[in-house]
This record gives C-alpha cells, sequence and structure tokens, in this order.
C-alpha cells in the first residue's frame, strides 16, 4: 500500500454497524492511557525523588482530588459561555464549527469576566455569591448547549480512535505536567527562579486583592498594574474554594495548588488548539503529532505546572490562526479574532507583539486589499473590547493618569514614579545588547536552550520539506511569517529571555507537524515513527530535567503549601518541621517565630507564604529603607528607631538578591544600594536566623536592637 492510500483510508468513513466496536475499542484505549499516566505519575513520585522514605503517589492524588473539581468547574463555566459565543458566527465552514472553538472563546470570555467583575468587586459580593453566580451561568448555557446538541462533528469513532494513539506519546509529559502542578509553588523550577515570581505577584496579588475585596492596583506591586486577566482567575478560584476563609490570604494560600492546575488545564487546551490548527493542513494522525508534541516541550511542562500566564497566548494564537485561513471571515468572526488577541495581551502585554502583530499582519495577508478597513476596524475594536476593563480600571485607580503604566510613561507619564524609577524600569525592560549579541541570545536561548530540547533545529529542518510540498506551501509561509514577525519582535521589543519565545510554539509544530504530513506520503513507517518519537523524546527530556531539580528530591513538596504556610495545617512533627526550617525562611517564619510581629522583606519579594503583617516591595517600587535613608542620611540609629516606629521589628534580608538587583544590575533603589546597609544590621540587628545561598551571600532573619 502506498502511502497516497494509507492517508486516504485514514480519513475514510467507518460502516455504521461498527460504531459500537469502535466506541468500545475508545473506551478501552481511554482506560489503558489512563492507566499509563497513573504509572508514570507514581514512577514521578517514588522515594528515590522525594525526600521521604515513601512515594507521594498518594498526595499526587489527593491534591488532585481536592482542587481538580474546581479547575473543571471553571473550565465547564468557560465552555458555557464560549458555547454563547460560537452560536452567534456565521457557519462558514468547519473551522467556525462550535464545537471545535467553545472552549477557546469560553477561556478568552470567562477571562474576561472575571477582571471586569473583579475589578468592580462583584466577585467577593455577598461574600462569594458573586464568584458563584459567574460560573452557575456558564453551567447553565454548557447544561442547555449539551441539550441542544447542534453541530455534532460527523467524523467517525473509527477514524479519530486509530490517529488519537498517537497520543500515548504525550503519556510521559502529560504525568509529570500534573505532578509538578501538585507540588507547592515556589519549589521547582531553577530556570523560573523557583516560582519567584509566582510568588512575587502572579499569586501574591490574588492574595491581596482578596483582602482589599476587589482587584486592584498596588502602590507597592509594578506588576499589578498589568492587565492581569489569567490572574483575575486565581483570583476567582480562591473565592469559589474558600469564600468565607478566617483570613483573605488563606483562601489564596488554599487555592495556590488549583492555580497552577488550571494554567496546566489551560496549557493542554492549547496544545488542543495547536492540534485543531494543524489538522487544517495535515492528515488525523500528523495533527494529533502536532497536540502531542506541543504539550512535550520541555519549557511548555515548566511553565504549564506553573501559576503563570504563557499558555493563554500560546492557545489564543493557533485559534486566530485556526479562524484566518478559513477563508474570508465574517465581521463577527474578526470581532472574535480581535477579541482573542486582545485577551492574549490582557494575559501578558508582550503579546502585543507575539499574538496581535503576527495575526494582524496574517489577517491583511489572508485579505483582499478592499477588505483591510472592514478587517483593521472589526478586529481593533474586539481588541478594545477585550482590553477596555484593565484601561479603565487602570485610569480609575491613577486619577486619569497613564491607564498603560507602567508602559509608555515617556510620553503619557510616569504616575507615582520618580523619574529615577522610571529610568530603572525602562533599562530592565528592553534590550541592552548590540544586535550582533542578541542574535547570539537568540541561539542561546531559543536554539541551543535545554527546555527548547531542539524543537528550533526541527523547525527549521522541517521547514523545506514542507515547503517542497506544494499542497503545503501556503500553510509553511504563514508559518514562518509568523515566526519571522515573532522573533523581529523578541530580538527589538524584549529582555531576550527564552520563556518570552513560547508563542513561536505554534508555528515551530505546525512545521514539524507539515513535514510529518508530507513524509508520510512517501514512507507511512518512517512518518508515523517520527510523530511518535519525538513527543516521547521531548517527554522524555522533561522528566530528565524534573529529576536534576532540588538536588534530585524534586517531588519533595508535593502538597506542601500548608508546611510553607502553616494554613490547614493538620499538625507536622517538630523535628521534621524544624529540618525543613533549616534550609527554608518561609517554615521557620511560619511556624518558629511570633506571627503577630511585622517582617520587612529587604531584597527579596516573595511574600505570599508569609501570614504576619509584611512589608515589601517590587524591585521597581518606592523601598521603605532608602525612604528612611533620604530622610535620615547615615544616622544607623535613626534606621532602626524608624522601622521599629513602623512596626517592623523583624527584617529578612536577601543579601544575593541585594547585590545582584542593586550592584550588579542596577535596578534597586540607588540609595540603598549605595548605603551601609551591612554594617547597620551588624551594629543595630542581632541575626536570629541564617540561611546560605551562595559561598559569599545568605539569607538573614534579623532583629531589630531598640536603640537606647
Amino acid at each position: 500500500m502506498t502511502g497516497l492510500e494509507w492517508a486516504a483510508m485514514s480519513r475514510a468513513s467507518v460502516a455504521p454497524d461498527s460504531t459500537p466496536t469502535y466506541a468500545s475499542g475508545t473506551l478501552l484505549a481511554g482506560a489503558a492511557a489512563l492507566a499509563m499516566l497513573l504509572l508514570a505519575a507514581a514512577w514521578l513520585t517514588r522515594p528515590g525523588l522525594n525526600a521521604f522514605e515513601h512515594s507521594q503517589f498518594i498526595s499526587t492524588l489527593i491534591v488532585l482530588m481536592r482542587d481538580a473539581p474546581a479547575v473543571l468547574g471553571w473550565l465547564t463555566a468557560a465552555w458555557g459561555f464560549g458555547s454563547l459565543l460560537a452560536g452567534v458566527l456565521d457557519r462558514q465552514d468547519d473551522s467556525a464549527c462550535p464545537r471545535r472553538l467553545e472552549l477557546g472563546a469560553g477561556v478568552a470570555a470567562m477571562l474576561w469576566l472575571d477582571h471586569t467583575l473583579g475589578a468592580a468587586g462583584l466577585l467577593q459580593f455577598g461574600g462569594g455569591v458573586g464568584a458563584w453566580a459567574l460560573p452557575a451561568i456558564g453551567w447553565f448555557l454548557a447544561i442547555h448547549r449539551l441539550r441542544t446538541g447542534r453541530n455534532v462533528p460527523s467524523r467517525s469513532a473509527g477514524s479519530i480512535e486509530r490517529a488519537a494513539a498517537i497520543l500515548l506519546a504525550a503519556v510521559p509529559a502529560l504525568a509529570l505536567l500534573l505532578v509538578a502542578a501538585t507540588s507547592a509553588p515556589g519549589w521547582l523550577w531553577s530556570s523560573e527562579g523557583h516560582g519567584y515570581d509566582v510568588l512575587e505577584y502572579h499569586l501574591m496579588q490574588g492574595r491581596e486583592w482578596l483582602a482589599l475585596g476587589s482587584l486592584t492596583p498596588l502602590a507597592h506591586n509594578a506588576y499589578s498594574f498589568a492587565p492581569s486577566y489569567v490572574e483575575a482567575a486565581y483570583y476567582h478560584l480562591a473565592i469559589l474554594l474558600d469564600p468565607f476563609a478566617a483570613r483573605p490570604a488563606d483562601g489564596a494560600i488554599q487555592a495556590a495548588t488549583a492555580c497552577q492546575l488550571l494554567h496546566a488545564a489551560l496549557m493542554i487546551w492549547a496544545a488542543g488548539e495547536v492540534a485543531l490548527l494543524a489538522s487544517r493542513y495535515t492528515m488525523r494522525f500528523a495533527s494529533f503529532a502536532a497536540g502531542a508534541i506541543a504539550i512535550s516541550v520541555p519549557w511548555v511542562v515548566v511553565t504549564g505546572s506553573m501559576a503563570y500566564n504563557e499558555a493563554v497566548l500560546i492557545g489564543a494564537l493557533a485559534l486566530c490562526w485556526r479562524l484566518i485561513e478559513a477563508g474570508r471571515v465574517s465581521t463577527r468572526t474578526l470581532l472574535l479574532i480581535g477579541f482573542l488577541a486582545g485577551i492574549a495581551c490582557g494575559a501578558k502585554l508582550t503579546a502585543l507583539g507575539s499574538v496581535a502583530l503576527p495575526v494582524g499582519v496574517l489577517l491583511l495577508v489572508r485579505s483582499p486589499i478592499a477588505d483591510w478597513p472592514r478587517t483593521i476596524l472589526a478586529a481593533a475594536l474586539g481588541g478594545i473590547i477585550a482590553l477596555a476593563p484593565y484601561l479603565i480600571r487602570n485610569f480609575a485607580a491613577l486619577d486619569g493618569g497613564n491607564p498603560f503604566f507602567p508602559l509608555f510613561m515617556d510620553t503619557l507619564g510616569s504616575a507615582h514614579w520618580t523619574v529615577e524609577q522610571m529610568q530603572r524600569w525602562n533599562k530592565a525592560h528592553a534590550p541592552d545588547k548590540e544586535w550582533i549579541e542578541r542574535f547570539v541570545s537568540l541561539w542561546t536561548m531559543g536554539f541551543a536552550h535545554a527546555q527548547w530540547a531542539g524543537l528550533w533545529l526541527m523547525a527549521f529542518l522541517a521547514a523545506p520539506i514542507a515547503w517542497a510540498n506544494p499542497s503545503r506551501r501556503t500553510a509553511a509561509g504563514h508559518a514562518i511569517l509568523i515566526l519571522a514577525l515573532q522573533l523581529g519582535f523578541w530580538l527589538a521589543m524584549t529582555h531576550l529571555q527564552s520563556r518570552f519565545l513560547l508563542p513561536c510554539l505554534p508555528p515551530l509544530v505546525v512545521l514539524v507537524g507539515l513535514a510529518i504530513d508530507t513524509i508520510a506520503t512517501r514512507s507511512r513507517v518512517l512518518a508515523i515513527g517520527m510523530a511518535a518519537m519525538v513527543p516521547i523524546g521531548l517527554g522524555g527530556w522533561s522528566i530528565h530535567i524534573f529529576e536534576q531539580e532540588r538536588g534530585g528530591k524534586p517531588a519533595t513538596y508535593i502538597d506542601g503549601v500548608p508546611l510553607r504556610s502553616g494554613v490547614d495545617s493538620p499538625g507536622f512533627n517538630q523535628g521534621f518541621l524544624r529540618e525543613l526550617a533549616l534550609a527554608n525562611s518561609d517554615v521557620y517564619l511560619t511556624h518558629f517565630t511570633d506571627a503577630s510581629r511585622g517582617v520587612y522583606l529587604l531584597g527579596d519579594a516573595t511574600p505570599f507564604y508569609i501570614l504576619r503583617p509584611v512589608v515589601w516591595h517590587t524591585t521597581w517600587d518606592a523601598s521603605p529603607l532608602g525612604e528612611i535613608i533620604r530622610v535620615h542620611g547615615d544616622d544607623h540609629r535613626a534606621w532602626a528607631a524608624a522601622l521599629i516606629e513602623r512596626g517592623l521589628p523583624l527584617v529578612l534580608v536577601n543579601e544575593a538578591e541585594l547585590h545582584r538587583l542593586g550592584i550588579i544590575d542596577g535596578w534597586y533603589d540607588p540609595d540603598v544600594a549605595a548605603s551601609d546597609w551591612r554594617g547597620f544590621f551588624e551594629s543595630h540587628a542581632r541575626p536570629v536566623m541564617v540561611w546560605p545561598i551562595t559561598s559569599e551571600h545568605r539569607r538573614v532573619l534579623y532583629e531589630i536592637i531598640p536603640p537606647r
């Protein structure tokens, strides 16, 4: 049988009387896949990969059973809202079939609603009644959608079953994604500073919003002025899981792993969107291979298992691209495309260049010139609707100031920041290298980065194979165009971090999928082998990276949130806690100090687990110690008195961060960086506990000595 004959057969429908057999086969295959997933998860939580003498597998299951219902409830509500959006679109062709865009459109709608209602304070209305009312409406819409049963896909179960076997290659990565997501935030992934950003703002914002009663910008947290659409969903989950928490912080902390699981679920959705996009150009097995590859890339597993926001950028780009490829799209579809791109920007503002820009250019490339005015106006209106809640919120919070703060400060104003703060921010968030060095960074951060695991090289080898196939040339050209625009933006406008290349995942994977599809016309065996081995290899490398984390004990903090925070703690063995406290300042502060005493974080900006009066700020925001120095100069006695007067008898000093941010990068308050802060703590404080960081730097908890 030739490759072309086999490809045609894979698309052929199955006789109606064979459907029951295929249905039972699908059920059996699903059970086998679940068994493989559980076995892989058990292997990843074995005693050799944690600090205990027993497996952490049961702890993983406990977290999943406890937190998955809220995550699935959120996603079901999103699907319900998506069914409403999809229902108003023109059914022009298969790409607009509601069953294939409902979840994507619904995720965008749910993020928009979470932010809008959260900013208005309605999610916490009535002790959480608002937070429950929103998904309840979505569930009603979902039930209505299921009862009406419109547009049921007509493809045969048998065809889907044969091709879907390729998805088994993604089991290693999926198991790792779920296991990692059940670990306490802040424990895993050294490439991301062990979740520094998660504890600083992705989750910390929700904790502070709970205390304030609404989603609002915070003067000490520059990142809270970003749109924060995904963080709004984390805030919503915290209310759902514990609307009547004794302390507002408790609800946020108890929802920490649920937030990670939500992002993991969104990353699976994003990989599914990549597979659906590939299905427009390739045979079924190649499109499933694209989905398996997308979810198995180490960077996807790393970020997907954290309470981040990258999944929305990947999924929105893939869905917009798929809608554009439908041909001449209706005005309502253009509105949806603009809305999806706007929501991606609401998830992360760098999507302006990595999602909105390529989507806009592709729209123009695919539209007749006569249609450009309609295309631009409709898509722009959709984007404005998507971002309006964020802009209105900031405009109101800043009393009519720059709604894009801390962006465009040179022209629209720097709000409550000084010129010096603005300069520090601008310096840190733009390329600081010459163009030749930027291309070197592209090599190290993209092509050669361990967490891309060779995907860039595979895509570049795949591009000429796909281009050589006349029937795939247009698709390959669009992928290359999108990739070129994304790389241009990354090189010109970002600070050249590897993670910021994640929106490149759809074009990279599409190129690989197109190559697999082209090879299948010549060699069925080789194509299937590639479709299976590429995701297996990527997943295996992801597991290798996981096994190197935390000295080879990455599974130690599965369901470890109570250890770090003390919330919902069942009463841990004191000897065990003391051992953990020797390595973790959060555990020490939680379990071995007076929780009524205020603490000031100097250098650190990760207060998520600290349940006591705490003063902190991001690198860019006003420093309390800097303010004291500017008033009292070098008078150390006055420093001590001022800190005690502010209710901060304890100071947790991260010497490594102060050195890096203040001396090396020049991002910290210059008055603090230039001061003799070491001399102050040596003469006017006593060390309570010391945690070594490097051979030169420590994290030290000091108690200020009252001046006499």
